[in-house]
């Protein structure tokens, strides 16, 4: 069904379907079942999840009911992904301008989400080159001697 000039709603959409058997209906509509606002916690995380909004406000209590960071996720490199009022995707990074241990939590506590957030927390560079060094050197080492032991059995 088209609403050309207004905004369809549930309202408008019941009342036009019902004004093909009833003279003037009056319709109200009663949602039973409302999607709660949340706010996603994604990446170096302990438990990346999806929090509700009404928990979490700020990106510190965001990241704190998701666990906190794990040791490989970079603190200072926080971003939060939303969207725009036009349809697009914008990256928002958390700015630390406070130096010191305390500094990315200050900014964190001050940063304030909107429902459907999504914030991510992205692997530290030091995790990414011992991960690089793992995947890439050590583990297939490992598999070349161990086929040697096997071979010499």
């Amino acid at each position: 069904m088209s609403c050309p000039s207004t905004v369809c709603t549930p309202h408008s959409i019941a009342s036009k379907r019902f004004a093909a058997r009833l003279i003037n209906p009056e319709v109200t509509v009663i949602p039973t079942l409302v999607r709660q606002p949340t706010v996603f916690v994604l990446g170096d995380v302990k438990s990346p999840q999806q929090v509700p909004y009404r928990s979490a406000q700020t990106a510190l209590q965001a990241i704190g009911m998701a666990g906190g960071f794990q040791r490989s996720g970079s603190e200072s490199d926080v971003t939060i992904i939303r969207l725009s009022r036009d349809g697009v995707l914008e990256a928002i990074p958390i700015n630390v301008e406070a130096s010191g241990q305390p500094g990315p939590y200050l900014a964190f506590a001050v940063t304030q989400l909107q429902p459907d957030d999504v914030i991510f927390v992205p692997e530290h560079g030091r995790a990414q080159v011992v991960r690089f060094f793992d995947e890439i050197i050590l583990r297939p080492a490992q598999l070349f001697i161990t086929y040697k032991l096997y071979q010499q059995l």
